[in-house]
């Protein structure tokens, strides 16, 4: 039988739900950079995505509207993740 072995960006992604840190590393913020697009407009995620800029810096989330809106988005992942845990 074959090992599977996981993708760099499988690795990240496993890493940020596990951690569940405030900001998540540079390549899950690009992977979900393209789902952050397709949500509708007047979500707040920009918002808080440049909120959570303006705290962690441009090194953390790179001053691009995609990954701040996706910035944003991690967040309401994130806080809906901890709201659900007992």
């Amino acid at each position: 039988m074959k090992k599977m072995t996981n993708t760099p960006i499988e690795i990240e992604l496993a890493d940020a739900f596990s951690a569940l840190p405030e900001v998540p590393s540079l390549p899950v913020l690009c992977l979900l950079s393209e789902s952050a697009a397709e949500l509708e407009p007047g979500l707040p995620i920009w918002e808080k995505g440049k909120a959570l800029q303006r705290v962690h810096g441009f090194e953390m989330i790179p001053p691009r509207s995609e990954l701040e809106s996706a910035a944003g988005l991690w967040f309401f992942i994130r806080q809906s993740i901890l709201d659900a845990k007992p």
